[in-house]
């Protein structure tokens, strides 16, 4: 999937300056459970064809949240405050960040995760 939408955006400016690619890190219980990130899977596809790094280290999902899937857009907020911590910010000072997620639909677990990264001086982001 992530080599096919590389592919599709190659021609266009949307990968233009982006220096690492980070995807939504699950839970480490989740992450044993299922074995992959899909998000990840999704981030090593585009890095594979645009030749940029993923940066699995930085971003830490601190909390097991439940499942998104039958929750409101409010619960939804409240199910993913405060569950990203950033380990190592340093590295990413300055950094022109790709966020990666599986699935949007609302988009507050990317947004969660950005406003972490946010606060990492000089970062830009792209979702």
């Amino acid at each position: 999937m992530g080599r096919y939408m590389a592919a599709e955006l190659l021609d266009s400016d949307f990968f233009e300056g982006v220096d690492v690619i980070i995807p939504i890190p699950l839970h480490k219980k989740k992450q044993q459970f299922r074995d992959y990130n899909q998000s990840e899977c999704i981030a090593r596809g585009i890095a594979a064809v645009m030749g940029i790094a993923v940066c699995v280290e930085s971003v830490v999902r601190r909390k097991n949240t439940e499942t998104q899937t039958r929750k409101s857009v409010f619960e939804r907020w409240e199910n993913v405050d405060g569950i990203f911590e950033l380990n190592h910010a340093d590295s990413l000072v300055g950094k022109h960040i790709l966020i990666v997620d599986d699935v949007l639909r609302t988009g507050v677990t990317t947004v969660a995760c950005a406003s972490r990264l946010a606060e990492v001086e000089g970062v830009r982001l792209v979702c």
